[in-house]
């Protein structure tokens, strides 16, 4: 018999049982088997496992996408070029976060942040790779001499 049928009369769908079903769809033991294969966490670390592997395939595309979008229209938001010397060769302009980056993690300003509109206002520069360098050597010199 096929599940609609056994559905349909009130029999058990499980395969080969006869007993009368009498939750939902299932016989009490075979309701009792679900039960405590669920609770042992079988389903969910499937579905875990099944959404690890989803995402190692199909999130870094839509991720780059995402990125470069964002890039696209932050960089011309702020008018193409370096905020601090001008220079305008897309291929050479980053991000800066103002706020130091042990307040957040990677992530934090990856996924929550900062595809922000806000967010990236407050708290990105744009900057040419030479102007992030010097800014950053400037600053760990600033923090070294406070050692001496």
């Amino acid at each position: 018999m096929k599940y609609e049928e056994r559905k349909a009369i009130g029999i058990c769908v499980h395969s080969g049982c006869k007993n009368k079903a009498t939750k939902g769809v299932l016989c009490q033991g075979h309701w009792e088997q679900s039960r405590e294969y669920n609770q042992r966490g079988y389903i969910k670390e499937r579905k875990r496992k099944y959404m690890r592997e989803y995402m190692k395939i199909y999130m870094p595309a839509y991720l780059t996408r995402r990125r470069k979008v964002f890039r696209q229209k932050f960089i011309s938001k702020v008018g193409g070029k370096c905020q601090r010397c001008g220079f305008s060769d897309l291929r050479a302009l980053v991000f800066h976060h103002k706020s130091s980056s042990k307040d957040l993690s990677y992530y934090d300003y990856d996924f929550r942040h900062f595809y922000d509109e806000e967010y990236a206002d407050a708290e990105l520069l744009v900057l040419c790779a030479n102007c992030h360098v010097i800014l950053h050597s400037e600053r760990n010199k600033h923090v070294n001499s406070d050692r001496d």
